[in-house]
């Protein structure tokens, strides 16, 4: 079958089932590129060693693990696609293309002092407000950037549209509320394309401003889908439950949330290490490390 058709077919029933807009898109684009590479317009033509040795071609290209990895999920998903909702046969061993997940960094959990200095580095204004934002509802970037103005309650209450095309609810305090508002006094979007306006800011420049911040803050390594981490690790630690992190962060699946529990134990380990040592220090005149190496 020819991947126009296939396409055709793919973005038409994945929009009838309220996939991402951004996964259709990507999927599109992933198969346009793998077609382009290799010639193989046609998935009668696909074979599980072609698409193996056009994804080590990428990486040997200098492309990063996860990208790849996500250019071959891709792949799969569409022919998963051909195979179970246009009951067409095709020649990829499916089984083949999982891909073992790349090893994760650590993911980081700033703390409020973090988070203050970053609000405090950054140069504008409406970066200043976007990253209290983030920082205190939990929002995706990209669901942030999409809030006008006209839909936030006095209460600063809103509703965001996020993975899935699914809405739910994030709440600001009435204070930031009203700052964000203010950001968009005509009830547009509050963080408009400064090149179009009618549109919002897109994703990768709210997400380098936000990166200068943090640089220019001390603290490189910081993201701004780490102010995520910080909400739901506070909630935490102040005693909501996992179910109310879960609805409050938009994830479908309960076992998503859980990887918080794990960022509040580290979160806790580093406190106690951070603060017995102050109170090692005070008490014995030296710290633990320095009696250690003593005895």
């Amino acid at each position: 079958m020819h991947i126009l058709l296939l396409l055709e077919d793919y973005q038409r029933r994945k929009r009838l089932e309220g996939q991402s807009p951004n996964t259709i898109s990507n999927t599109t684009s992933v198969t346009n590129i793998f077609a382009r590479d290799t010639g193989l317009y046609d998935t009668d033509d696909w074979t599980t060693d072609a698409i193996l040795e056009w994804a080590l071609t990428r990486r040997e290209k200098g492309m990063k693990k996860w990208t790849v990895r996500g250019n071959v999920k891709s792949l799969r998903t569409l022919l998963k696609h051909l195979e179970e909702g246009m009951k067409a046969s095709h020649r990829v061993e499916l089984h083949r293309l999982k891909t073992k997940r790349p090893e994760q960094a650590p993911r980081h959990c700033p703390r409020a002092y973090e988070v203050a200095s970053i609000i405090e580095a950054a140069e504008e204004p409406e970066i200043k407000v976007l990253i209290a934002a983030l920082a205190t509802s939990g929002m995706r970037i990209s669901e942030c950037l999409k809030i006008r103005s006209e839909n936030i309650t006095d209460d600063g209450e809103c509703y965001v549209n996020g993975k899935g095309d699914k809405d739910r609810p994030v709440y600001l305090t009435r204070e930031l509320g009203q700052e964000v508002k203010n950001l968009a006094p005509d009830g547009g979007y509050c963080w408009p394309d400064p090149y179009n306006p009618s549109q919002p800011l897109p994703r990768h420049r709210a997400y380098y401003r936000v990166k200068k911040a943090c640089r220019r803050a001390g603290r490189p390594a910081t993201t701004q889908h780490d102010m995520r981490h910080y909400y739901a690790t506070d909630l935490l630690r102040n005693g909501a439950g996992l179910t109310h992190v879960q609805h409050l962060l938009g994830h479908a699946d309960p076992n998503t949330t859980k990887i918080y529990e794990h960022l509040l134990e580290e979160d806790l380990a580093s406190a106690h290490e951070e603060y017995s040592t102050k109170v090692w220090t005070k008490r014995f005149g030296c710290t633990k490390i320095e009696a250690d190496d003593e005895t």
